[in-house]
């Protein structure tokens, strides 16, 4: 190798290496922000089914949903057997 481009080398092999470091900054900061944004639908899912870290219907009052939806009732029954007492988390779509 000529001496004449052994630094020139040795620089662009710095530059590339520069180069490939901050795209690996690039790429673990788009995915801890992914995985913020994630963590964030979670935690606002998990507060709609347990606001304040108890179970919705000892926080929220059935009339709530019965006045918007008189067949809330019905739909419930629909859903709950008698003697199951596993957890039922129920959706609406309007």
């Amino acid at each position: 190798m000529d001496k004449s481009l052994q630094g020139f080398v040795g620089a662009e092999s710095a530059k590339a290496e520069k180069s490939l470091e901050n795209i690996e900054k690039r790429l673990k900061k788009a995915e801890e922000q992914r995985h913020s944004t994630q963590m964030q639908q979670l935690e606002g899912l998990l507060d709609k089914i347990f606001p304040n870290g108890s179970l919705q219907e000892r926080t929220d009052n059935f009339l709530n949903f019965y006045l918007n939806d008189p067949q809330f009732l019905e739909r419930l029954m629909e859903q709950l057997q008698g003697f199951d007492f596993s957890l039922k988390v129920l959706s609406y779509e309007d």
